[in-house]
Formats: C-alpha cells, structure tokens, sequence
C-alpha cells in the first residue's frame, strides 16, 4: 500500500509533531474551541503511528485511510484504525461542516477521545521505547558535536572504542531492554540486558540516569 508521495521527516520528527500537535489540542480543548481541538487531535494520532511505522520500517502512505489500514501492522493493544478513523470523522465536521457519521463532535466526545489519544502514544512509547531511543539519539549527537569542538556537555555519557569494538557493539543497539538478560549491573549487580552492558557502561537504567543524568 505504498504512495508516489513521500514523507519528508524522519521519525523522531513526526514524534515530535505529535506531541506538539497533542500540546495544541489539549490548550484549545480548554479554550472551548472544540473544532480546532479536534483538528489537532486527528494530526497527534496520525503523525504518532506514522512515526511508529518509521521506527519499524514499515511501509507509510500520504493517504490517511492507507494509514488507518497500516496501523495495523504496529499490532499495539488498542484498535488503532478505529481511533484514526473515528478523529478523521470529527476531523471533518471541525473543518467542513461534514454531517457526523461515527463521532459526533461535541465536548464530552472529544475529551474522550483526547483521553484514548494519550493511551495511545503511552503505550507507542512503552512498546517501542521511545524515550530511551530520544535519549540515546541525543547522546550519539552530543558526543559528535563534542569530537568536534573538543568539549564534553555535562550530564551526556559516551565513551570512547575502536572500529572492532563499535561494529560489535552494533549489533545490541536495538534490541530491547529485556534481551539477553546475562549479565550484571556493574554498580547494584542487579540482572540487565546485552544493551545495557554495551550502551549503559554496563549498569542497570537506574543506575546509568542516577550517575549521567543528575540534577
């Protein structure tokens, strides 16, 4: 189910429009201007799970029912063609005035809806460990930008391996934080996995945040 059209941003950056597109629904929501509200709300959903087809390598479409459809494919515990749908349906009657065929646009309906939205991306970021991917991400950034101009940020943790040992390490990069699970926490010994031995200087995530992420 693919399109000629193309995404121009990667993941990270329809994750990141998400939340804001999420930011906005919630503050109009608040100023009672339930049709902008549920304009954003359709846009925080679907720029989630586009971001969530990109992290997997998934097929992503321009078209919005193509995306309802590849959803699927994410197999999350909510039924997720439903909620685009369901948004896009008041989409509509925010935008054109369209008759209300499924969800009819009103405080109530749409505050649960909004509800449902935040479920969603909770549970996106649980399966697929956003945050932690952010946060690695961002510290691959800060140590480049650090090689480059021979300063270290403080509060990023990085470290320094040969060409062997990184094409080595690459292969726990992805995998989950419950992969693996042979090995120790180098501070509480407490049982982690094959990434955290090679990501987390070989700590647990508590300890890692506690000695690189501190206040």
């Amino acid at each position: 189910m693919e399109s000629d059209k193309k995404y121009l941003y990667d993941w990270k950056e329809d994750w990141s429009r998400s939340k804001d597109f999420l930011k906005a629904a919630e503050a109009n929501f608040k100023l009672d201007d339930f049709k902008t509200a549920a304009n954003r709300a359709y846009f925080t959903a679907e720029s989630a799970i586009v971001a969530a087809l990109k992290l997997n390598s998934k097929p992503v479409s321009k078209s919005h029912k193509n995306i309802w459809e590849l959803s699927k494919l994410l197999e999350l515990e909510i039924d997720t063609y439903g909620l685009l749908r369901d948004l896009y349906d008041m989409r509509l009657q925010a935008d054109y005035g369209h008759v209300s065929y499924i969800a009819k646009l009103d405080k109530e309906t749409l505050n649960n809806y909004l509800t449902k939205i935040k479920q969603m991306l909770e549970i996106i970021t649980k399966k697929y460990g956003i945050d932690e991917k952010l946060r690695e991400i961002k510290m691959k950034e800060s140590t480049a930008e650090s090689n480059d101009d021979g300063l270290w940020e403080e509060g990023y943790f990085a470290e320094t391996m040969s060409s062997a040992e990184m094409k080595e390490k690459m292969r726990t990069f992805h995998m989950k934080h419950d992969e693996e699970m042979n090995y120790n926490c180098r501070k509480c010994n407490k049982k982690i996995s094959a990434h955290n031995k090679d990501w987390h200087s070989g700590m647990c995530d508590d300890c890692f945040n506690e000695e690189h992420y501190k206040k």
